[in-house]
């Protein structure tokens, strides 16, 4: 432990914790993360994704795709564009590159946009944004 924890009256955390920030000064557990800075005690839900974010059945047909690598061209980290899926290696959200194909520019001329992005990260993004179209109702659909 730090002596900046000591000097707080802190003291070492039991094995498999953790002492985090995020706007405040958390103990994080398996399950649970208590803040001990703003509102010290309360008790505030951790998303434990473990087996969560492994691909599973949703229905006949779909798969729904690991929650933080949803297509090998894509990622997902809550520190880059807020969560949003982009571009694995770059912040271009995979959503402005599907956008672009959809209007007609191929996977092969992104790049003329986004320098970063090669065509099978754009087939990918592509890919993606069709899938998650199809979790929206027919009403709310684009033509």
């Amino acid at each position: 432990m730090s002596a900046g924890m000591r000097s707080l009256g802190g003291s070492d955390c039991p094995k498999g914790n953790k002492i985090r920030t995020s706007g405040n000064i958390q103990l994080v557990t398996d399950d649970e993360a208590m803040s001990l800075g703003k509102n010290a005690g309360q008790m505030q839900l951790v998303a434990v994704i473990g087996e969560v974010i492994e691909p599973f059945a949703a229905r006949a047909g779909v798969l729904v795709p690991h929650l933080l690598r949803p297509r090998s061209g894509l990622s997902v980290d809550p520190e880059t564009q807020g969560g949003t899926p982009v571009i694995a290696g770059t912040r271009v959200p995979y959503d402005s590159v599907a956008d672009l194909m959809r209007d007609g520019v191929p996977a092969e001329r992104i790049a003329d946009y986004y320098p970063a992005v090669d065509a099978a990260a754009a087939n990918d993004a592509l890919d993606f944004a069709r899938y998650v179209d199809s979790y929206d109702p027919p009403s709310r659909r684009s033509a």
